[in-house]
């Protein structure tokens, strides 16, 4: 149950990081960038529970399971690393994992198109990689991006 207590605590961490990021970078755009809301943005009849449900699986399975947990335990058993380089590969690999992230979601219009947005984009996943690597467990990086593109979508 502690454990279970201690990983929602940082689940709760990585959206606040997440959401942070985003008002901030939102409020930057509407400054700099009058209007970029009204870019054009394609939403289907059924996107949000691609949005909510779907996306955040399959991309915390790829991201943060493969590409941060998976490449962390198998570089980590090659190079036999010791205690300070076990936390530099951690750090490198959610940094690196996080601009992939943001790099990825690159799109033709709206948020996502300005550096600030992929900036934003780039926080978030390297938030969700480092929840990922703090609680050894995909199921909190899927529950955070649910609930950070819950509150996306829906404001």
């Amino acid at each position: 149950m502690k454990r279970v207590l201690k990983n929602l605590l940082y689940t709760v961490i990585a959206v606040i990081v997440c959401m942070v990021s985003s008002i901030l970078i939102t409020f930057w755009l509407n400054i700099t960038h009058p209007g970029w809301q009204n870019l054009p943005v394609a939403i289907e009849k059924y996107a949000w529970y691609y949005i909510i449900f779907i996306g955040p699986i399959l991309e915390e399975l790829w991201f943060r399971g493969v590409c941060v947990l998976l490449a962390f335990y198998l570089l980590k058993r090659i190079t036999e690393t010791d205690k300070t380089g076990e936390i530099i590969l951690r750090w490198v690999l959610i940094i690196i994992s996080g601009f992939y992230f943001g790099i990825r979601h690159y799109t033709n219009g709206g948020y996502y198109t300005f550096m600030p947005g992929i900036v934003a984009i780039s926080i978030n996943g390297m938030a969700w990689a480092w929840l990922a690597l703090k609680t050894r467990n995909l199921a909190w990086p899927i529950l955070a991006h649910m609930i950070n593109n819950t509150l996306a979508y829906c404001f």
